[in-house]
């Protein structure tokens, strides 16, 4: 995917382009610089180690661990509840990736470190959001149930992200129509990357006959259509009955109840459960598309992938002042754990690295002239004392206001 990359060098050329977007369709970041390993979450960052010098990465749910077990006995019961927005809060890294509904505030961080002369501010699209604080806040102590290749296995997992996609359904039946053929449209462009025996090569090879681009007049039948193709394939059909057989049966007992419940008969009926369809294809999309192992010659490093996954959202029931100042939320980044095939002992804990999905932005601008503009944020209230209003900043502000340290 091309990113689109406009250049800035004023607080009014910015505003410009924020004026042209829907407030409500879009949200921002903001960089002091762009970074080899983009956008990607503080756990997953690659710290140099000061004994052996080589690049290596927190153990953050340790840390995390640790870090509770230190406070916990002066924690409310709010604040344990929402630990991880506690624990990024306090600079713990994270899963979390900071983003603002106020694209000024993205600008104020972009703007930051003169020192660098280009900073960045990232926008994305909200086209399909799931909100994990429901999840986030049930496994807060065991969040290895959102990573990227379990969520789309685990029951509970499956229960609220089957909720919200039909939610969305009922209400912008257009928008989950064309996420599913963005999905089809995935599968028919990375061929390559699948093998030849699964499922996906055998979607790949129906899909192809269809124009997935043309998003703009999507009908329940063209969805229904491709999915009657695609369950006319023996691999395909029993597959996809296979995983609603398995989860149907981790249903049993439960309050919420999949409608996936459907018989060896009835392919009409599944035809027509675009929502079944896509948890379905991204399960199989990142079970088959990425790689657990590394191998000894490999090189030891974060691996993004590009897949469509959906915006995974965080927000914490308790609003920090600083989360408020400056309107955030998070992205919440899943991950698969990479190990080492000769330290792959049945058992361990032990990883070398992760498989990341790629946080790819709608639009990036390129900010240039940064005093000038942080003088400009300044004159309208967009600064380090209002944006983060405990003591320490409101004392750094006055005085690097008063050397006239930022411009």
């Amino acid at each position: 995917m091309n990113e689109k990359i406009i250049t800035i060098k004023s607080l009014a050329s910015f505003l410009k382009i924020i004026n042209s977007l829907d407030p409500n369709e879009y949200y921002y970041r903001g960089e002091e610089e762009k970074f080899k390993s983009g956008i990607i979450a503080s756990a997953y960052r690659s710290r140099t180690s000061p004994i052996t010098h080589q690049a290596t990465f927190f153990n953050y749910q340790q840390l995390r661990a640790d870090y509770y077990r230190e406070i916990a006995s002066e924690l409310s019961d709010v604040e344990r509840k929402n630990f991880l927005g506690y624990s990024q809060h306090h600079g713990l890294p994270t899963e979390l990736i900071d983003i603002s509904k106020n694209p000024l505030v993205s600008l104020y961080f972009a703007g930051q470190n003169e020192k660098i002369s280009t900073g960045f501010v990232y926008i994305f699209k909200e086209n399909i959001t799931i909100d994990l604080t429901f999840l986030i806040e049930k496994f807060s102590y065991d969040l290895d149930k959102l990573s990227l290749d379990k969520i789309f296995n685990d029951i509970e997992c499956i229960e609220e992200l089957y909720k919200q996609i039909m939610q969305i359904y009922c209400d912008y039946p257009q928008k989950i129509r064309k996420y599913y053929f963005e999905i089809l449209q995935f599968i028919k462009s990375e061929i390559k990357n699948f093998d030849e025996d699964t499922d996906l090569n055998e979607i790949n090879k129906i899909v192809r006959e269809y124009d997935l681009t043309n998003y703009n007049d999507i009908e329940a039948k063209d969805i229904y259509e491709i999915n009657c193709k695609l369950l006319e394939n023996d691999k395909i059909e029993k597959r996809s009955r296979d995983f609603i057989t398995y989860h149907n049966n981790e249903a049993l007992g439960r309050k919420f109840k999949l409608n996936w419940h459907v018989s060896t008969s009835s392919k009409a009926i599944l035809a027509h459960k675009v929502g079944f369809w896509i948890i379905y294809l991204l399960q199989e999309i990142v079970q088959l598309n990425t790689k657990y192992v590394i191998e000894d010659w490999e090189p030891i490093e974060n691996q993004t992938i590009e897949i469509p996954l959906p915006t995974f959202i965080y927000k914490p029931s308790m609003i920090f002042d600083r989360i408020k100042a400056q309107d955030g939320n998070f992205l919440y980044q899943l991950n698969i754990k990479k190990r080492s095939r000769s330290q792959n002992i049945v058992g361990t804990k032990n990883f070398e690295c992760y498989i990341l999905p790629k946080q790819i932005p709608y639009k990036t601008i390129k900010v240039q002239n940064k005093i000038k503009i942080m003088k400009e944020l300044d004159n309208i209230g967009i600064n380090r004392k209002n944006l983060f209003q405990d003591h320490d900043n409101i004392a750094k502000y006055l005085i690097e206001k008063n050397l006239n340290m930022n411009w």
